[in-house]
């Protein structure tokens, strides 16, 4: 019913949206890379790269782009986990966590639908924030805090994802669930425990 204009609020994440599926087509300088929402398809222009993501059945669309990105990439089971990163000496562990946290639940709270989840190193202001199949994980954490954020914000994949808590209006109900898999999660994998 059009766009909403004051979604920033003090209590909680800032919006609740229903289930929709996206097409999004973004062109861009061609030395950039981008991380989206869904599964992308990129092709090459003369000076510009145009990206065209799909994604099917999520709450909303997000998408950061860098001129500074590196990428490593791993599988959880069927699942493609990608981590894009421009200042993390701890890459190649933090991707290992993020395997590792959609494997652990899925295997607890249902399988992860979707073929794609991308964790994005950015300067956000913030610990991290969750979108579907893209995690933000702020540039400024240590090497435990990148491990607490990567598992939290993935267990959001889940808790309001696909569940889909209303958590504007109840922002308690998807934070607790996220913590409470946080806890779930060192407990089945003792060697990540903080």
């Amino acid at each position: 019913n059009g766009w909403v204009q004051d979604v920033y609020c003090t209590n909680g994440d800032p919006f609740y949206s229903e289930m929709a599926s996206y097409t999004v087509e973004i062109s861009y300088p061609k030395y950039m890379q981008i991380a989206t929402t869904g599964n992308a398809k990129t092709s090459d222009g003369v000076k510009t790269k145009t990206t065209v993501a799909q994604a099917k059945t999520v709450r909303d669309f997000a998408f950061v782009l860098s001129d500074k990105f590196e990428v490593l990439s791993s599988k959880a089971g069927d699942v493609s986990v990608n981590y894009w990163y421009f200042n993390d000496k701890n890459a190649k562990q933090n991707l290992q966590v993020g395997v590792e946290a959609i494997t652990t639940f899925g295997n607890t709270f249902g399988k992860y639908p979707y073929q794609t989840l991308n964790i994005v190193q950015t300067d956000f202001l913030y610990g991290g924030m969750e979108y579907p199949n893209l995690v933000y994980i702020a540039s400024n954490l240590d090497k435990t805090g990148q491990k607490q954020v990567i598992v939290h914000e993935i267990a959001h994949q889940w808790w309001y994802g696909m569940v889909g808590n209303n958590e504007y209006d109840e922002p308690w109900l998807d934070e607790a669930l996220a913590e409470m898999s946080c806890l779930m999660f060192y407990d089945e994998n003792p060697n990540y425990n903080i």
